[in-house]
């Protein structure tokens, strides 16, 4: 699967995520419902460096989930020279 592909997996995935969010700040959902439905791994997303260099490409996500991913972590220290990365996805 090539770079672009997988970056446009991975925006379809934080968009479903961020979906669960939503539901969860607007109390449709219980508090534990990112954990119950499976996206509990966004949270350590950007532990993973070739993540890290992909996350800045998922656009059209909201700050919230935004910040729920990066929680606190930034994405430009991670070198990215190293892994294929599409310029815009």
């Amino acid at each position: 699967m090539d770079a672009q592909v997988a970056g446009r997996r991975m925006t379809v995935f934080a968009r479903l995520g961020e979906t669960v969010l939503l539901q969860v700040e607007q109390g449709l959902l219980p508090p534990d419902a990112m954990d119950r439905l499976g996206y509990r791994p966004w949270k350590s997303f950007m532990n993973r460096p070739k993540s890290a260099c992909v996350w800045p490409l998922i656009g059209g996500v909201s700050d919230s989930f935004r910040a729920y991913v990066e929680d606190e972590r930034q994405p430009n220290t991670v070198n990215c020279r190293d892994f294929e990365v599409p310029s815009a996805l």
